[in-house]
């Protein structure tokens, strides 16, 4: 049986089947990810959270259903591995945002929020032309 990339063989046609009902039904504009980071209420403006976590727990699977050692026991480790590279990471994010808020905080003065934070940090607006709170 031969091996593309460590992939089993599987006709080109039905990966891109696989990959297109995922996208259609993942997708970030008005899929589940997008629903569900809502509904979670995390501030996610472009979506990057439902495209890097759901498409990153999907690869990461997807070595165990079409890898070259597929099978059961190979999904399992890489669930396995999701779970512990999530626990890892909400911990340390968790762990390094407590720190942060502690020492110099999270939040930018409210004035500084007004004006906006590209004039604040930077000495200029970013957007010359978008004036949202002079009349």
């Amino acid at each position: 049986m031969s091996m593309k990339n460590n992939i089993l063989p599987v006709e080109s046609i039905q990966e891109r089947d696989i990959d297109l009902i995922l996208l259609e039904e993942f997708n970030v504009d008005k899929g589940f990810c997008n629903w569900f980071i809502d509904k979670l209420k995390l501030d996610d403006p472009v979506g990057a959270v439902a495209v890097h976590l759901v498409c990153g727990i999907w690869g990461t699977l997807a070595v165990g259903i079409f890898g070259a050692m597929a099978g059961f026991d190979q999904f399992i480790i890489q669930l396995a591995g999701v779970g512990i590279v999530g626990a890892f990471s909400v911990i340390s994010a968790t762990l390094i945002l407590f720190i942060v808020k502690k020492t110099t905080g999270l939040r930018v003065e409210a004035e500084e929020e007004i004006k906006g934070l590209d004039l604040s940090e930077h000495g200029m607006d970013a957007y010359a032309d978008f004036r949202l709170n002079q009349h």
